[in-house]
């Protein structure tokens, strides 16, 4: 059974002058304003540097009033990849990390960001895995999201998924002897 009602404490006595940390008095929670949800914070993940780079000037042309865009490299050193990671997880407002899986997918912890994003299908499907892992480890308290940007039909993206087919087949004809 819940019964609410409201504390009632004493007030203490000048010989209780030293309790009086002890005692706690109630707050008020008709007062409180709900707790706004937490924003929304995403990893765009490139195959290529270059694409990066672009991507990074893209978004700050478009949407630099309305985000916090990082970038990650491979040439940056580890304390300005630290401070980098540190400013993205205590950012208030939306913000977008770019890099690349290679980069991304290695000891670097984005469970701040609930959005990953595969601008194109990698050709090891480890990579794409590792690099979703960054945001998906201990301490992600929303739920994440995975998104995968296509090319179309005939694109990239279908050849990258019929390279291991056709890589099997390869690899069975020439241990079947039908291919030198």
């Amino acid at each position: 059974m819940l019964v609410n009602a409201a504390v009632v404490y004493r007030k203490p006595d000048k010989d209780e002058a030293s309790n009086v940390a002890l005692l706690h008095e109630p707050e008020s929670n008709s007062r409180a304003l709900p707790s706004a949800p937490p924003p929304q914070n995403a990893v765009l993940l490139c195959p290529l540097p270059g694409q990066v780079r672009h991507l990074k000037w893209w978004l700050k042309k478009f949407f630099a009033d309305h985000l916090a865009i990082f970038n990650m490299y491979a040439e940056m050193g580890n304390d300005e990849r630290t401070d980098m990671q540190l400013k993205f997880q205590d950012l208030p407002n939306p913000s977008v990390f770019v890099t690349t899986p290679k980069v991304g997918g290695t000891g670097l912890n984005l469970t701040t960001a609930n959005h990953a994003v595969f601008t194109q299908k990698l050709w090891v499907l480890n990579e794409q895995h590792q690099a979703f892992a960054r945001v998906v480890r201990l301490g992600q308290n929303r739920v994440p999201h995975t998104w995968l940007l296509n090319t179309g039909q005939g694109g990239y993206d279908n050849r990258a998924s019929d390279l291991p087919q056709l890589s099997g087949v390869a690899q069975m004809r020439v241990l079947h002897g039908l291919m030198s």
